[in-house]
């Protein structure tokens, strides 16, 4: 079974949505499905990943992020090595997580 990211997953470094994670930790595995963070590549094309972040120009889009809970983007900007202030709004991690460039690579398959 090959597992695709649906969103950013940092596990041992971090996984962008389209990419393709490691399937040897069964209890991450299981956690990653059930919580929608990962597809089944046997179960979803690659081509369709409907809760992807989209990235355009190398950045993730406002728009996308605005779909994930300031819990989560408080993650994603620890993940991804960005200093914010405790008790940042929403807005505030939005603004700074999507002014990151991002690496997309051409077989991300998803990233448009």
């Amino acid at each position: 079974m090959a597992l695709i990211a649906k969103r950013p997953i940092l596990y041992g470094k971090m996984y962008s949505p389209g990419e393709e994670l490691p399937g040897t930790d069964p209890k991450m595995v299981e956690a990653w499905l059930r919580s929608g963070s990962a597809a089944n590549t046997a179960e979803t094309p690659k081509e369709n990943h409907a809760d992807t972040l989209d990235i355009v120009d190398g950045h993730m889009t406002r728009e996308s992020l605005t779909t994930m809970t300031k819990a989560n983007l408080e993650k994603m900007a620890k993940d991804m090595g960005i200093e914010f202030q405790k008790g940042a709004s929403k807005e505030a991690l939005i603004e700074q997580i999507a002014a990151v460039t991002i690496e997309v690579h051409a077989n991300a398959g998803g990233a448009q």
